[in-house]
């Protein structure tokens, strides 16, 4: 395993830590939680999505590219920026509708979708877990049954994130007993979203309810009924990018916590002086390399 990055890789890391210091500090992070509706602004998404935020996971015949060769990796580097500084925006499930429509999606899913999400012009979201909130193919209840030439929608679907803002949905249900996947519009009839509580406060999460959404043949991504191993991916991407996010988060914890016992004093000496806080502080430090070392 190489965990070294490469010229490129560094450039590119530098430059998003540089964009989210500058556009996106602690205190427009707190304004955005309080004032914008989606906790973050829109025009602030589409200057990552210039940096390559929603393009990694992308082919270059659909507008895409990595830095690297491999789009994970780098998008992994956004990740741990963006938990370093609890930054907001649907980076996670921007980029697993992207990744699955890049893999599976027809010609003219890719040619609608993709150049939107690319330019951070459309926000996608990904409609798996059902109440309470159980991320996996074998989980799944919800049904579609045909209607003519296509299918109709019906069931709930939560925790979504960033659903209330959300151009599309990437729906997986069962047809026949088998997972498939469905690329719907959210503004087609029949669908209802109710924002729920969360503890993030810049992450916005609701529950999206499905009554009669009827949507055409069109609409599948993949093959109808063999979507279990393309789920299986798209929750090992999402669980990678969560690591990287939460890698990030704990590293700059672990800053802030050493950059404070160096500025509290005890007894005329720097707390970060004492030989027992140094111990901790190394065991610490291991623990947070072995978490950037494994995201």
């Amino acid at each position: 395993m190489d965990l070294q990055l490469s010229d490129d890789q560094v450039l590119f890391d530098e430059t998003t830590a540089r964009f989210l210091e500058t556009s996106c500090p602690i205190s427009t992070v707190r304004e955005w939680a309080e004032k914008e509706s989606a906790g973050f602004s829109l025009e602030w998404w589409r200057r990552g999505a210039e940096l390559g935020w929603t393009s990694l996971l992308v082919s270059e015949e659909d507008g895409g590219g990595s830095v690297s060769g491999h789009g994970l990796l780098d998008l992994v580097l956004v990740a741990e920026e963006m938990g370093r500084r609890v930054s907001p925006g649907p980076l996670i499930p921007v980029n697993v509708v992207a990744s699955a429509v890049s893999e599976l999606g027809t010609p003219e899913q890719r040619r609608s979708v993709l150049p939107g999400i690319v330019a951070g012009e459309t926000l996608a979201t990904w409609c798996l877990a059902e109440p309470p909130g159980t991320w996996s193919a074998e989980a799944l209840r919800m049904e579609v049954r045909t209607k003519g030439q296509g299918f109709v929608v019906d069931g709930v679907k939560g925790p979504v994130e960033a659903a209330a803002d959300a151009d599309c949905f990437l729906v997986a249900a069962r047809f026949d007993g088998a997972p498939t996947q469905f690329l719907v519009d959210s503004h087609t009839p029949g669908i209802m979203v109710t924002p729920a509580e969360g503890l993030d406060l810049v992450r916005r999460f609701s529950t999206v309810t499905f009554d009669g959404v009827v949507v055409p043949a069109s609409a599948v991504v993949g093959e109808i009924g063999d979507a279990a191993g393309e789920i299986e991916r798209l929750v090992d991407l999402a669980v990678v990018l969560q690591c990287a996010e939460m890698a990030g988060a704990v590293d700059q914890m672990l800053d802030v916590t050493i950059g404070y016992a160096f500025d509290r004093f005890s007894f005329g000496r720097p707390l970060a002086s004492y030989q027992a806080l140094k111990h901790r502080f190394a065991d610490l430090k291991l623990w947070v390399e072995a978490c950037l070392a494994t995201a």
